[in-house]
Parts: structure tokens; C-alpha cells; sequence
């Protein structure tokens, strides 16, 4: 790079003379390294344009090759408690939803407990004692009244301190018996997505040429060679049951471009600088950067 610098001086100029005056000058060779960020950032950093392109959905299936034992579940629900009554109203009652009987011989377990409210409701979860289908009991099946003590009272002869009515509304379910199963493994992941990757990368540097290719002339790229990443997701996680599992692989490969006017607006930026620094403020660049 030439610089030229326009030192101050005084002449005396005879009559009919003729003054050949040469600025001095001064060839600098610097060399910079320029961070291409996305987005740019500080004063040396190029802003970088991300290319990048996602290849379809690769999907395979295969059958699951473990075995597990599935223990047996009980039916499970919700519990509307309604009809809310309070001896003092003003005083609200945190009810420990213990276990019971209704009369038609299920044990019910309450999972949470609720707080009792003068003409309010509630939702509580609650699960059958019985394991399997059998403790699919039907919608209504729960229909009662309960009664409220104190704490540590005796119902028997405890003045009760509120009542409330306890109906499902809906059928529990998800009870279930004891069972052998097919079982999904890792493996059975691993197997599947195997071929799938390089398929999906391939899949993707084609679609990311296309990309590449509607540049425009001022951009190039930082690297010719792109950066591919892939994600494999499954319907099925390992030690789920299930018969089969299906596989889904996509790719996202991408590159980094840069403007080539930015660059050479960027590094005569630094190169002013350096002359500035270098030789003074008397001095500026002449021609045209050479990079």
C-alpha cells in the first residue's frame, strides 16, 4: 500500500522558475486477521452471512429386540368433590383425603389432599387398590357424602366440621395386568439411524448448494467445505415398550459467506489506522488496497 504524506514548507519562488515538488511516500505491508461472525460485532470483526439448508426427514422402522416384564398398574382417575359445606364458613379446612370403601367394594386412594370451602370444588387425583383392568371402574362409580373432624377427633363422637359430596365423573383408566413385552433398546435407535445420517447429510449439501448457488458475486464463501449437523428424534425412547420404533433423521449442513466490499472497506479502515499511527496524521493511503 502507498502512502503519501504533504509536509508543510515555504518557498521562494524566482520569476519564470519552475518547482518540481515530490511528496514523499511510503509503501506499508500489514498483515490482519479478520473474525467473519455471523452478524459482525467489534470494529475488526466481518459481518458473515449463514448459508445453510435442512435435508427431508429420513425415517426407518425397525422391531424392538429387548424383553421386559411390565408390572401391573391400577385404574386411575379423577375425583370431583362438590357440595362443600363448612360449620364455620369463615374458616376453611385442609382435608387429608385418606383412603375408603364405597359401597361398591373398590378401595379409592386419593393422590393429593384438597382444602374444604364454603359452597366450593375441587379436583383430586385418585387411583384404585386393585391392580389390572379390573380397577377400570366405570364413570359414577364413586358416589358419596363425607363428613369432616378435627384433627385426631373420634367420627364416632367428634362434632363433625364440614361435609362434602365425592362423585367420578369419568371412568379411571389404565389399569392393567402383569405382562411380558417386547422392549425398545438403545441399540435398536442406534441401528436405525445409522444409515440414516449419511443419507441426510448428502441430502443436505445438495440442498445447501442450491443455496449457495443465489449468491451474489460480491459474496464468497469463508469455507468451501460445510459444517453438517444432524438430529435423530424416535416415536419410541430406549427401554419403552413397544413392538417397534420409528427413526427420524434430519440434517442441517451450513457455510459462512462474506462480502468482499466489506472486507476491503474493513481493512482500509485498518490500514488508515496503521499509517496514522505509523507515520502521522499528514500522511493518507493513495491507490487502491492490494489484498
Amino acid at each position: 500500500m502507498l502512502v503519501i504524506g504533504l509536509p508543510t514548507a515555504y518557498f521562494t519562488i524566482p520569476v519564470g522558475a519552475t518547482i518540481t515538488v515530490t511528496p514523499k511516500n511510503s509503501t506499508i505491508t500489514q498483515s490482519y486477521t479478520v473474525d467473519v461472525v455471523p452478524g459482525g460485532g467489534s470494529s475488526t470483526q466481518l459481518a458473515a452471512t449463514v448459508v445453510s439448508a435442512d435435508s427431508p426427514a429420513q425415517t426407518k422402522t425397525v422391531a424392538a429386540t429387548g424383553f421386559g416384564h411390565v408390572a401391573a398398574t391400577p385404574g386411575s382417575g379423577t375425583l370431583e368433590i362438590t357440595d362443600m359445606t363448612l360449620v364455620d364458613p369463615t374458616k376453611p379446612l385442609k382435608v387429608n383425603f385418606a383412603p375408603f370403601t364405597p359401597p361398591s367394594g373398590y378401595t379409592i386412594v386419593p393422590d393429593s389432599d384438597f382444602t374444604l370451602t364454603q359452597g366450593g370444588t375441587a379436583t383430586v387425583p385418585a387411583h384404585t387398590q386393585i391392580l389390572g383392568p379390573g380397577g377400570n371402574i366405570g364413570a359414577g362409580t364413586v358416589d358419596e357424602y363425607f363428613y369432616t373432624y378435627q384433627a385426631g377427633g373420634d367420627p364416632n363422637t367428634a362434632p363433625h366440621t364440614g361435609t362434602f359430596h365425592v362423585q367420578n365423573n369419568a371412568a379411571f383408566t389404565g389399569g392393567h395386568n402383569a405382562s411380558t413385552t417386547s422392549i425398545v433398546q438403545q441399540s435398536d435407535i442406534d441401528g436405525a439411524s445409522g444409515p440414516l445420517v449419511p443419507a441426510a447429510d448428502t441430502a443436505a449439501q445438495q440442498a445447501l448448494q442450491t443455496q449457495i448457488g443465489q449468491l451474489s458475486s460480491d459474496q464468497k464463501l469463508v469455507s468451501a467445505t460445510p459444517t453438517c449437523t444432524h438430529k435423530v428424534t424416535s416415536d419410541h425412547q430406549a427401554n419403552d415398550p413397544a413392538a417397534n420404533v420409528t427413526v427420524t433423521v434430519i440434517s442441517t449442513c451450513q457455510v459462512l459467506a462474506y462480502s468482499t466490499s466489506g472486507l476491503a472497506t474493513l481493512l482500509t479502515q485498518l490500514q488508515q489506522q496503521q499509517v496514522s499511527n505509523q507515520l502521522g496524521s499528514g500522511y493518507a493511503l493513495a491507490g487502491k488496497l492490494s489484498f
